[in-house]
C-alpha cells in the first residue's frame, strides 16, 4: 500500500521498542555526581586539635615548668646565714674592771660585770669538729684578770699541742706590756680524738711543739689569763679539729682580736 504524503508509517509490532527513559535517569546522566569534600568541616577539626593540644601544653608548663619562687628564710636560718663565718668588721672595747681594751668582731657579745673576768663570746659559728664534720657552735674569748685555782679542761691532767705555738706582735702593746707573746693549741687529756682543738690560751714567753706537755701551771702564770674555748649549740664545751685554724677565715679574726689586746 502506498503511503499518503504527511503520515509516518505504522510501526513494526515485530521490531524491539527501546525501554522509556524517565527524567532522573537523564539527569543522571546527563550531569556525572561529583564527590562530597566537605574542607569547612575538616578545617573546624583540625582547629579544634590545635587548641586541646595548645591548652595542654599550657597547663603542663604552669604546673611543671612555671619557676617557682624560693621560700622565704626563716630568721633562724638568716641568722645562721649571716654569722656562718667570723665577720671582719670589729670595734673596740676597753674595760676599767681589768685595766685593758681590745678590739673583736662587732656581732660578738661582751659580759663584763663582777670584775674579775670578762667575756666576748661569738653568735653562732660554723666550725669542723674533730670528725671533719662541719657543726654550729661558738667561740667564747674568757680574760681572767684573777688567779684561779684551776683552769677548765684540766681536771684529768695536763694537757697537749696539738699544733706549734705561733708567736704574735701586740698591735699597740702598752709601756708594761711586753710586744710578743706565744698563742698555744690544746687538747685535753680527757680528748681522745686525734688533733682535737680544746682550747687556744695566750702562753706568754713559753712556746711549745706538736705533742708536747703543756703544763696548768705554766698557764696560770700569765696575766691576765687568756683563752678561746668553744661551745656546741647546747652550751656543752666542745672539741674541734686543728684544722680550722688552717681556714684563715675562722683564724685571723681570732689572731686580730688577741693581737689588739691593750694591758695596763
Amino acid at each position: 500500500m502506498a503511503e499518503e504524503p504527511g503520515q509516518e508509517p505504522p510501526a513494526d509490532e515485530n521490531l524491539p521498542q527501546a525501554a522509556p527513559q524517565s527524567t532522573a535517569d537523564y539527569e543522571k546522566f546527563a550531569q556525572p555526581e561529583k564527590p562530597i569534600r566537605n574542607w569547612t568541616r575538616i578545617f573546624s577539626i583540625f582547629i579544634g586539635i590545635l587548641v586541646l593540644l595548645g591548652l595542654g601544653a599550657a597547663a603542663y608548663w604552669y604546673f611543671n615548668m612555671k619557676p617557682k619562687p624560693a621560700p622565704a628564710a626563716s630568721t633562724t636560718s638568716q641568722q645562721q646565714a649571716q654569722s656562718a663565718q667570723i665577720t671582719t668588721t670589729s670595734k673596740s672595747y676597753t674595760s676599767s674592771n681589768l685595766n685593758l681594751s681590745f678590739s673583736y668582731p662587732e656581732d660578738w657579745k661582751v659580759e663584763d660585770s663582777n670584775g674579775a673576768s670578762l667575756t666576748v663570746t661569738s653568735p653562732t659559728t660554723s666550725m669542723r669538729d674533730a670528725s671533719g664534720q662541719t657543726v654550729d657552735g661558738t667561740i667564747t674569748m674568757t680574760i681572767q684578770n684573777s688567779q684561779p685555782a684551776s683552769l677548765p679542761g684540766f681536771s684529768s691532767g695536763d694537757a697537749m699541742a696539738v699544733i706549734d705555738s705561733q708567736k704574735i706582735t701586740y698591735t699597740k702593746p702598752t709601756q708594761t706590756q711586753r710586744a710578743n707573746t706565744y698563742i698555744s693549741f690544746l687538747t685535753y687529756a680527757s680528748t681522745k680524738t686525734p688533733n682535737g682543738l680544746d682550747a687556744i690560751y695566750i702562753s706568754a714567753d713559753d712556746g711549745y711543739t706538736r705533742g708536747q706537755t703543756i703544763p696548768q701551771t705554766d698557764l696560770l702564770q700569765v696575766s691576765p689569763i687568756v683563752s678561746l674555748t668553744f661551745t656546741d649549740k647546747n652550751g656543752k664545751a666542745m672539741t674541734i679539729a686543728a684544722t680550722n685554724w688552717d681556714d684563715s677565715t675562722f683564724s685571723d679574726p681570732l689572731l686580730a682580736m688577741l693581737k689588739s689586746l691593750s694591758i695596763t
